[in-house]
């Protein structure tokens, strides 16, 4: 019996898409080299009324690093699929709000285009993934009508291992595709093993836009005024699901009441559907581990409102081995 063994060879460049080229296709000594490294955005530009720009080109854009100018690969509005993940509250205080929760996530998946996946995760004292990525959106909707509220609340726990599952493009892999994390809370934390600190951390290494809804039931608002260390608890959990959203380009939004999820996810879905790709190859080449500030602009449009990551840490990249059996014979 004669074993045949494959030998992987991955460069993996958190926050960058690296292009590689193959330049020896022997099992054992197989090597990729990076070609190009380019920096990915996703970029939301809207009016003064919140309203989408759209028609832009590479034109349009002006994108700085560090304060220069740098020469953009590619501008893209549509075209670009995108990776979504749904993480949902599933906690004992989503209980009565899981229905409507429910219908306004549902609605968000089944409004993408064909091309868009979709993950499903719910979240309490620990995590449930009830669907891997899809573009099935029967699958979707079943992974929603499972979901069972109880528990805690370990939301930091649950945003830092679902942007851990959101990685750059695979070596060689032709695809581009913006990520996406929409996390839906009711409550601040409760019960999570890292802190906000970490998150925001992995959140700017991984490059992802978050969408945060942080659901506040007018009850849990009139309980918090009359305790002071409730409402200041609170108050701090606002705060950093408004810079998570910042940091990344997303949006924060704050309801109180379930019903009005419906509109605040179908907005989501628009914007969603309206932003642009934009690639640039870094004109400063040192992958130091430096973190590199982002700044674009419309130059044409002096009043339009752009959201998009404000920066990206230049990490050389990572070469990873991986051997297994391929097969008997």
């Amino acid at each position: 019996m004669k074993y045949v063994c494959a030998a992987v060879v991955l460069v993996v460049a958190p926050a960058l898409a690296v292009a590689q080229t193959a330049t020896d296709a022997s099992p054992s000594n197989a090597t990729f080299r990076a070609a190009v490294d380019m920096v990915a955005l996703t970029v939301t530009v809207t009016d003064t009324d919140q309203h989408p720009v759209s028609g832009l080109n590479t034109s349009h854009f002006v994108v700085l690093e560090d304060g220069v100018e740098q020469p953009l690969s590619f501008v893209a509005a549509s075209e670009v699929p995108l990776d979504l993940t749904l993480l949902v509250d599933a906690s004992a205080s989503m209980t009565d709000k899981m229905g409507l929760a429910r219908e306004a996530v549902r609605g968000l998946a089944r409004a993408l285009r064909p091309d868009d996946r979709v993950s499903v995760v719910e979240f309490r004292d620990g995590l449930v993934q009830r669907q891997a990525m899809t573009s099935d959106r029967r699958l979707v909707d079943v992974a929603l009508d499972r979901m069972t509220p109880e528990g805690g609340t370990a939301l930091y726990t649950a945003l830092y291992v679902a942007l851990s599952g959101l990685r750059p493009p695979a070596a060689g892999h032709p695809d581009v595709r913006r990520q996406c994390i929409v996390v839906l809370s009711d409550g601040e934390d409760t019960s999570s093993l890292v802190g906000f600190e970490d998150v925001l951390e992995k959140a700017r290494r991984r490059g992802v836009t978050v969408y945060a809804v942080a659901l506040r039931s007018g009850a849990a608002l009139v309980t918090a005024r009359n305790r002071p260390d409730r409402l200041k608890a609170l108050e701090e959990a606002d705060f950093m699901m408004r810079s998570l959203a910042r940091e990344t380009g997303g949006q924060a939004f704050f309801p109180s009441s379930a019903e009005e999820l419906g509109g605040i996810y179908a907005a989501i879905s628009t914007e969603l559907g309206q932003q642009y790709a934009i690639g640039y190859t870094p004109r400063n080449t040192a992958r130091d581990g430096a973190w590199r500030r982002v700044l674009v602009r419309v130059p044409s449009h002096p009043r339009a409102r752009l959201r998009t990551r404000t920066g990206y840490f230049a990490e050389p990249p990572r070469i990873v081995y991986a051997a297994g059996r391929a097969g008997a014979q």
